[in-house]
């Protein structure tokens, strides 16, 4: 099986694609998992973007 994964920090999602399935798009508040060829591995998509500071810190 095929999997392509596409991260697009502007919009802060990720879409996973699969050779044999639709899209999965995921948002914050998601995990991204891909057994196929992680495991059990998983990462949460907001620790995907950088932190947002406020203009005081």
């Amino acid at each position: 099986m095929q999997v392509g994964i596409l991260i697009d920090p502007d919009e802060e999602i990720v879409v996973v694609y699969r050779s044999n399935a639709e899209e999965i798009e995921l948002r914050n508040g998601d995990k991204l998992t891909i057994p196929e060829i992680f495991g059990e591995w998983e990462l949460s998509i907001v620790e995907l973007w950088p932190p947002v500071f406020d203009d005081e810190e």
